[in-house]
């Protein structure tokens, strides 16, 4: 009873604020607790300051909490932190038990991040995250729908084919559980992989023109048909830019995986048995599946750290490309069940070199690949 009228109060509220009236406590509900959400509404409505997401988690245990966002982000005054609650940035973190804590943001929301999702409500914007946004283990990694939209109320998206400073991108836009991902074409010269957080993507590029290499990338869209970008070379600091303007609809094909192969992209699959966490002789592998899309970062030996982007058209037989340091190697592997068996070479005329892999671990929910976003950092 207290979890549906605190739900239902925080969704008229947050989208009529208004100063709550008292309200008549009901099966040992109290009304300081039904007035909480009046407060986060009435937080956002009287702000002079931009405010455009509000947050509250509630719950009667004690309940950790994580909340990440690019922006500003405040407690609400009279619903307030307690001992060990602490906001440092665009992050608080804290605890609940038997209370709430509300928050105001300027700016996207990143990420929500609870200890038990079977124990806490958790609404945004006047909306319950449902179950579907849940994560099995015991946590659950919230990512609203990114901000700002296009017309017509879609959410911004990378997918589509982009004239961009350095010849044609063609990119698929993927989501495995609530994680978003990029994975794509770069012109002829090698591919594109990394994250997406609302309207930024950053990670890795490789180029195999004049001997080869990788690097690093940073795009913002600043409209539902254009992006500012940067990058750098994987040995070098000095920025440049690296600009694009939308052309045309998401590629049906990605051709640039292994030797001019061209793969059919779905990107509506679910998560493949495939992700979590892999051991063998090509070091650690964090792996996150989904479609027939395969990524995830590699712990190598040495300076052989890098991302790993691989396309199969079965769900077993898997090729793409890897980075180990500023080297791009070719990669093609059997994952069948927990184990996988390939082989390698270093481009452009390397040796082959035979591996395997076991898988060791499922896949940890509130963990995924960075694929070398961190570098270039969106958040």
């Amino acid at each position: 009873m207290r979890k549906l009228l605190m739900t239902t109060l925080l969704c008229t509220t947050l989208l009529v604020p208004a100063t709550p009236e008292p309200a008549r406590a009901d099966s040992g509900e109290t009304v300081a607790t039904i007035l909480l959400l009046g407060l986060l509404a009435q937080a956002l409505s009287n702000n002079t300051a931009r405010m455009d997401h509000g947050i509250l988690i509630e719950s009667d245990d004690d309940i950790e909490y994580r909340i990440e966002a690019a922006g500003r982000l405040e407690s609400v005054d009279a619903i307030g932190l307690e001992r060990g609650d602490v906001i440092n940035g665009g992050v608080a973190t804290g605890k609940v038990a038997r209370d709430a804590d509300a928050f105001v943001v300027e700016g996207n929301i990143l990420r929500i991040v609870v200890s038990d999702p079977r124990r806490v409500t958790v609404i945004v914007d006047g909306v319950r995250l449902a179950a579907d946004q849940l994560i099995d283990g015991g946590r659950v990694v919230a990512d609203p729908p990114p901000a700002p939209q296009e017309p017509g109320g879609r959410a911004p998206s990378f997918a589509g084919s982009w004239a961009s400073d350095f010849g044609t991108l063609d990119l698929v836009q993927f989501i495995v559980g609530n994680e978003y991902f990029l994975i794509g074409d770069y012109a002829d010269r090698g591919i594109l992989v990394g994250r997406v957080y609302g309207a930024c993507a950053s990670g890795i590029f490789t180029n195999e023109l004049n001997g080869g290499g990788n690097g690093v990338f940073r795009f913002r869209l600043d409209s539902a048909d254009g992006f500012d970008g940067e990058w750098r070379w994987s040995t070098d600091r000095a920025l440049k830019a690296w600009d694009g303007t939308r052309r045309g609809a998401p590629p049906l094909f990605l051709d640039n995986f292994w030797g001019g192969r061209a793969f059919a992209i779905d990107a509506q699959r679910g998560v493949a048995s495939q992700t979590g966490f892999w051991n063998g002789d090509l070091g650690q592998m964090h792996a996150h599946v989904g479609s027939n899309i395969w990524v995830s970062d590699v712990d190598g030996p040495g300076d052989a750290d890098g991302v790993l982007a691989a396309l199969s058209t079965d769900g077993v037989k898997y090729f793409g490309l890897m980075t180990r340091g500023d080297r791009n190697v070719a990669v093609t592997f059997d994952a069948r069940g927990p184990d996988a068996q390939g082989s390698y070479r270093e481009l452009p005329a390397g040796p082959q070199t035979l591996f395997g892999m076991t898988q060791t671990g499922a896949r940890r929910p509130g963990i995924s690949p960075e694929l070398g976003s961190t570098v270039l950092s969106c958040r």
